[in-house]
């Protein structure tokens, strides 16, 4: 069917009949020689603050294992994403519109949609096994080290807008005299860390970029999650849910101690936090009890035995 009228999709006509589009193709042009500008400055700065390209330095196992995965989806979807708009370029190029050109209709081919339908379900497939292994490593609490003798455990509430660390003290006991607690996630590195999180108002969520741990903090729950760090230095902590009006307040930071310094960082600590006092105001694990944390991880440790 032909249309008349008038140019059609707001093309003009020169006077010898031919379509004005050097001045869209130029503009064209500078809008992706910009972007490729902005990517090469992006990438730049990114590795001037020593965050790598797209991700922050990895500093765990579980980091690392993460990273593998991202950059092996990336490497498919931008080979997919080149090949695909390779063509669809290549396409508008080869049946761009002629003097005296002619439409036709065509018809699906079945066995190409079929290969080009398998082949991405086959790759989505292998994707989702490989992302569910890591996925339960890193999240099932049965496969926490929690009967490693050296793991760390620490608890970790959060409130608006603040993070705050339990620790059990010099004998790494839970509900003795010596527990305290600290306005820093402070652990040792190349051992376990456990973790312990509540929420005492709304939903957070713990993020430790470098170690690639993100966890919810929920009301009335006490998750557990764990990682084990082999770089040590300090790092910041953010929270990745949107936690109230100021929810970009929410930062902390977090530590990871060589351990031929730990006994004496932990000692430290301790001497400049002093035992919780429970009876304050401005303590608010007094929201927490630890003597219900123990009798109820006995509780759940029984069970377990039981089994």
């Amino acid at each position: 069917m032909r249309v008349s009228g008038g140019p059609i999709c707001g093309f003009t006509n020169r006077g010898d009949g031919q379509n004005m589009n050097l001045g869209r193709n130029t503009w064209l042009g500078r809008g992706v020689g910009t972007l490729v500008a902005l990517l090469f400055v992006f990438a730049g700065t990114s590795h001037a603050e020593g965050r790598g390209f797209l991700l922050p330095e990895a500093i765990s196992e579980h980091a690392d294992r993460i990273d593998h995965l991202f950059w092996l989806i990336f490497a498919l979807t931008g080979i997919v994403f080149v090949g695909t708009e390779g063509l669809l370029l290549y396409f508008i190029w080869k049946y761009r519109a002629k003097e005296g050109g002619k439409a036709y209709h065509t018809h699906g081919n079945h066995k190409v949609e079929i290969i080009w339908t398998s082949i991405p379900a086959l790759i989505l497939g292998v994707l989702a096994l490989l992302q569910f292994n890591l996925w339960v490593d890193i999240k099932d609490p049965e496969r926490a080290p929690l009967d490693d003798p050296q793991a760390q455990e620490v608890h970790v509430l959060a409130k608006q807008f603040e993070w705050l660390f339990r620790y059990p003290g010099p004998d790494n006991k839970w509900g003795t005299e010596d527990d305290f607690s600290y306005n820093r996630l402070v652990v040792p590195q190349d051992r376990p860390v456990i973790l312990r999180i509540k929420s005492l108002d709304v939903i957070h969520s713990l993020f430790l970029p470098e170690l690639r741990f993100k966890q919810d903090a929920v009301p009335g729950m006490v998750i557990t999650g764990w990682f084990q760090a082999y770089k040590a230095g300090k790092w910041e902590i953010a929270c990745a849910e949107l936690c109230g009006a100021s929810h970009y307040k929410m930062r902390g930071e977090y530590e990871i101690v060589p351990p031929e310094e730990w006994d004496a960082r932990y000692a430290e600590m301790y001497d400049e936090a002093g035992p919780i006092d429970y009876d304050s105001p401005t303590e608010f694990f007094r929201f927490w009890p630890v003597d219900q944390y123990v009798k109820a991880l006995e509780f759940y440790e029984g069970e377990e035995e039981g089994r």
